[in-house]
């Protein structure tokens, strides 16, 4: 038997030992759980079970190449991973679309970790970020919209469009405007995937015994992560802490017009469905390249020089992380130029305006 036959053969066997395991966790739990809940345990050992059989062997696979190049230098040790990279960065995409929930969800974490992920994987971990494929009918969403919220879409909506405007880990996100209001006011209405805490707590158990057997020194990260996401069901208490937020900022008036977060409509939230009023604006990430853009001017530099700049600073290690109030100095001094720059230039603006009120062909231009 070649070694490569013999390799796949004994990945074959690995990873069907974690379909059997989780097999047999599933009889188990299918036996000793209530009738309502038993599908969802059969869920849960079907999902555990098709992540094994996938993440296994290609999990074996890196280990085999970290035994085969150790002792070999940096550029051949990079080489062979890329090789992997290369490989499994498109099937591990799959597996995370096609299981969903947490594994959605840790791929949106990974893609802001430059200096950890390898850059053929977070190609598509950006992705996950505003273009997550969408998992509802529309039939479905206004089912569940109907039966969370107990009304009928048309007696408190004027308009809902069941097309999402945005799909995330647990749930997506339509465009909406209500009925009884004088406003017709533009909403957002969040609704989340039916059974998804189920799934996350399974995935989560999953994730934990891979780690103890693969990885456990990660463990007590993931339980802190853990603890993070479950949190994250509720949508009753993301109102009430928007509600909290919102009314603070209402009555400060540095802050108010400064932060602006969204107005929960309390009565057409429940556990599963989220309604804030609607609020334009960028995506976060064209927010922060934003910002960027204006720390590259003012360094003389191009945005993607400085990107460029910061990537390779994280990828030789000698980028060094701010304290809390290492970062607040920073961009406080940040502010300050970009103030001083925008009062230069009004200034101009000012001179450019005074002349052109004199000399009508000069055209007026717009402050800072």
């Amino acid at each position: 038997m070649s070694y490569w036959r013999g390799l796949k053969l004994g990945l074959m066997r690995l990873g069907g030992l974690g379909v059997v395991g989780a097999g047999c966790e599933g009889v188990f739990t299918y036996m000793n759980t209530p009738e309502r809940k038993r599908q969802e345990a059969i869920d849960g050992v079907s999902r555990s079970a098709r992540f094994w059989w996938n993440v296994t062997p290609i999990y074996l696979h890196y280990l085999i190449v970290e035994k085969q190049v150790a002792g070999l230098d940096e550029l051949a040790q990079e080489s062979a991973y890329n090789q992997l990279h290369n490989k499994y960065a498109e099937k591990v995409e799959r597996i995370a679309l096609s299981l969903r929930g947490f594994y959605v969800k840790a791929a949106q974490v990974m893609s802001t970790r430059d200096e950890l992920v390898p850059q053929q994987y977070m190609n598509w971990c950006k992705k996950m970020q505003d273009q997550v494929p969408t998992e509802m009918s529309a039939d479905q969403v206004k089912s569940l919209v109907e039966e969370s919220l107990n009304v009928k879409l048309e007696s408190v909506f004027e308009e809902f469009d069941l097309n999402p405007i945005g799909a995330a880990s647990i749930g997506q996100v339509h465009l909406a405007r209500l009925k009884n209001d004088p406003q017709r006011q533009k909403v957002v209405v969040k609704v989340q995937y039916p059974g998804i805490e189920n799934k996350f707590r399974a995935d989560m158990n999953t994730i934990r015994t891979f780690c103890e057997f693969a990885m456990p020194q990660h463990v007590p990260f993931l339980a802190e992560i853990e603890r993070q996401f479950l949190t994250e069901f509720n949508y009753i208490g993301e109102a009430e802490n928007m509600q909290l937020i919102h009314d603070n900022l209402e009555r400060d008036p540095h802050w108010k017009s400064k932060v602006v977060v969204p107005k929960p409509f309390m009565e057409l939230c429940s556990r599963e469905v989220l309604t804030m009023e609607y609020i334009e604006g960028k995506r976060m990430i064209d927010g922060v390249r934003e910002s960027f853009g204006e720390l590259a001017k003012l360094q003389g530099k191009t945005l993607k020089e400085f990107e460029d700049e910061q990537k390779e600073m994280i990828r030789k290690g000698t980028f060094r992380r701010q304290s809390v109030e290492e970062a607040k100095e920073s961009m406080q001094h940040t502010i300050w130029l970009l103030h001083v720059r925008d009062f230069m230039s009004n200034v101009l603006t000012f001179c450019v305006n005074a002349i052109a009120f004199l000399v009508p062909v000069i055209k007026p231009r717009e402050y800072s």
